[in-house]
C-alpha cells in the first residue's frame, strides 16, 4: 500500500484495491454498529503510527481527524491485523481482507 523506499526495489502497480473500515464482530456487539458515515470516528480507531495515508484519505472525504484520535497506532501490519482480530477497534483495511475471516466485518456500509 506504500511505495518502497529502497532504491534497489522495483515497484509496479498491479491493481486498485478498495479500502474499507473493518472491525471484529465482537467489537460491533459491544460498541454497536454505526448508523452514519461519520459515526465510526466516535468509536475506537486503530491506525498507522508514522504513515499518514489513512488521515489524508479521511480528510479527502471531508473527515478531518488528528492522529491522537486513534486509540492504538502501529506501523507493523501483523500487529495491526491482530488488533482488529482482538476487537480493539475499527481500522482501515483492504476490502478483500475484511472478507477473509469469519469474525471480520465491514464497519460502515455507507
Amino acid at each position: 500500500m506504500v511505495r518502497p523506499e529502497q532504491t534497489s526495489l522495483i515497484a509496479r502497480k498491479l491493481a486498485d484495491i478498495p479500502i474499507t473500515a473493518a472491525v471484529h464482530r465482537g467489537y460491533l456487539a459491544r460498541a454497536g454498529a454505526p448508523r452514519s458515515p461519520s459515526e465510526p470516528l466516535q468509536h475506537k480507531l486503530i491506525g498507522d503510527d508514522r504513515d499518514d495515508t489513512i488521515i489524508r484519505g479521511l480528510a479527502a472525504m471531508g473527515l478531518v481527524i488528528p492522529s491522537r484520535q486513534f486509540s492504538v497506532r502501529t506501523d507493523e501490519q501483523v500487529a495491526y491485523g491482530r488488533l482488529v482480530a482482538a476487537g480493539a477497534g475499527s481500522a482501515s483495511s483492504r476490502s478483500t481482507t475484511s472478507r477473509t475471516g469469519p469474525a471480520w466485518s465491514r464497519f460502515c456500509r455507507h
